[in-house]
């Protein structure tokens, strides 16, 4: 369990590192089954994908930290391009994705005690916005986007591509068919909340329902801060979430 204190939880290297120790060390686990193990690498995959495009999101490339650094290990890691860095976070999602123990979502019977738990699904919602983050123009252009001395970052790579490739945005449709076609499979569980009355009132309540009813079938990934309750509207003001659409 990642730290809860506002440093920690606010510092993706200590989720980081936490999916790591898990990854490293969940096979030795002696009473637990193969599933078990499984699902919850994929699941750690997932989280550690999503912290890095946290940082993606403020600075561009980033070191690659694959497995939790021990304390006789050089702890200094080098930036990595953006390009490595995104490859490396793809590659995190495809593997879980890949992973058969890892469900589409998480069953009505089950939400009470897991929402918010990750799925295939949430892992294609944060593989889709990465890839549709990293085609825009912030990175993927001629020119970069900052022109201001000093330019270490840019000329390493290290906060655009250098180049402009119509081919990153094709990566952007791609995987957002391919969610629309896993969803398809599993009786497109994933859709949009639907105002139960044609009016502002009803309106409202589905756009509130999308981003803070637990368990709705609208968000991808839901993280909940602390506290979380069934209803937007009992929410305490320290707890919030955090939704992953694809959905139109």
């Amino acid at each position: 369990m990642e730290n809860m204190s506002n440093t920690a939880f606010r510092c993706i290297w200590t989720g980081i590192r936490d999916c790591c120790l898990l990854l490293d060390n969940v096979d030795r686990v002696p009473d637990m089954t193969d599933a078990e193990k499984a699902r919850y690498k994929a699941e750690a995959k997932v989280i550690m994908a999503s912290k890095y495009f946290d940082g993606i999101h403020n600075f561009g490339g980033l070191p690659i930290v694959d497995h939790a650094l021990a304390v006789d290990e050089v702890l200094e890691k080098p930036r990595s391009t953006i390009e490595e860095t995104v490859t490396f976070v793809v590659r995190l999602l495809d593997e879980a994705i890949a992973e058969p123990e890892l469900p589409w979502n998480i069953p009505a019977s089950e939400l009470a005690t897991w929402a918010g738990r990750v799925t295939k699904a949430s892992a294609l919602g944060i593989k889709a916005k990465l890839l549709n983050y990293v085609a825009s123009p912030i990175f993927n252009s001629d020119t970069p986007y900052c022109t201001e001395e000093p330019q270490e970052a840019v000329n390493a790579l290290q906060v655009w591509y250098g180049n402009y490739d119509v081919k990153r945005w094709e990566a952007v449709v791609d995987a957002c068919e391919e969610f629309f076609r896993m969803n398809s499979a599993n009786g497109n569980y994933y859709q949009l909340e639907e105002a139960t009355t044609p009016d502002e009132a009803g309106y409202r309540a589905a756009f509130r329902k999308a981003y803070r009813a637990r368990g709705n079938r609208e968000s991808l990934l839901e993280v909940h801060d602390r506290v979380y309750m069934l209803e937007w509207d009992n929410q305490p003001a320290v707890s919030g979430m955090m939704v992953v659409s694809l959905l139109p």
